[in-house]
């Protein structure tokens, strides 16, 4: 076992060496989907088959998890996966290669000649040292949010998706029993201090990738000062900064989902429980 680990795989090309990827990442509920339509809207490939609403390209975010599990790892405990043993990076990496190569054409189907693309895929916070292994030459962009904001909205959508799913399994536990599959309730999403951990592993991560390489775009100068920040990460993607569309994206983005928490006395609360850690006071947040 331990000489399987200590084998380095080569890899020997991928499967787009012409151009290198974008990669949209952040912590879920940060405003990745926001970015990434923005981004899509002027020209950004982001896959043929996408999740629904979230803009995420179906093969990327199966490789991704794929990719977690062999660590015993998921979305919502990438513990056993952060930080990577150096010496499995090269291995896990050429096994991602594999699986670009053999999903590329469902995922490029509609890509045009010399068009930019990439995918979006929050999971890319704790990959992105492998996608770098497979795309040397690759860009990033990261964003980031008010911690507290991120926690509730993540906090209640796994509330609604566990009543959802428990409601289906009640109507059929046998059925469900035998199928031998998982509930995919994320546990950690109940409890607002550990859905805070899983920010913080999520940022710190991002924050990490090398300065050269990634560009880092805080969420809520999108909402406040939509033009200039698009601009920006277009000019960094190299995207054509269409007027109309520049117009259009803006025209659509909520201003007031800025600090959101600030209506909530209980969040408010919350908030001045974790307002001195060290990374929420870096990211200015603390005020």
């Amino acid at each position: 076992a331990q000489q399987l680990i200590l084998f380095t795989f080569q890899i020997r090309g991928n499967a787009m060496n012409s151009q290198s990827p974008i990669l949209i990442l952040g912590m879920h509920r940060s405003g990745t989907s926001l970015l990434a339509n923005a981004l899509e809207k002027l020209g950004l490939y982001l896959g043929a088959e996408q999740v629904p609403k979230l803009s995420e390209a179906v093969q990327f975010v199966w490789a991704n998890n794929w990719i977690l599990k062999q660590c015993g790892a998921t979305w919502d405990n990438p513990s056993p996966f952060s930080p990577l043993p150096v010496r499995l990076q090269e291995p896990l990496a050429a096994l991602l290669n594999t699986g670009v190569q053999l999903f590329w054409s469902d995922y490029a189907k509609n890509l045009q000649e010399h068009q930019l693309w990439g995918w979006k895929d929050p999971r890319n916070c704790l990959t992105w040292k492998l996608w770098q292994i497979v795309y040397p030459q690759a860009k990033f962009i990261h964003i980031y949010r008010h911690p507290v904001d991120v926690v509730w909205s993540l906090h209640s959508r796994e509330i609604k998706t566990a009543q959802r799913i428990i409601s289906a399994v009640e109507k059929q536990p046998v059925a469900f029993i035998k199928s031998q599959k998982s509930l995919g309730i994320s546990s950690v999403s109940f409890d607002l201090f550990r859905c805070f951990e899983l920010w913080k592993s999520y940022v710190q991560l991002g924050l990490d990738l090398p300065q050269e390489k990634v560009l880092q775009v805080q969420y809520e100068n999108l909402l406040t000062a939509p033009l200039k920040t698009i601009s920006r990460i277009s000019s960094f993607a190299g995207l054509s900064m269409n007027k109309d569309r520049m117009t259009e994206i803006c025209e659509q983005i909520d201003c007031s989902r800025k600090y959101a928490y600030r209506k909530h006395p209980n969040l408010k609360k919350f908030f001045h429980r974790i307002c001195e850690d060290d990374l929420v006071k870096s990211l200015g947040y603390h005020l």
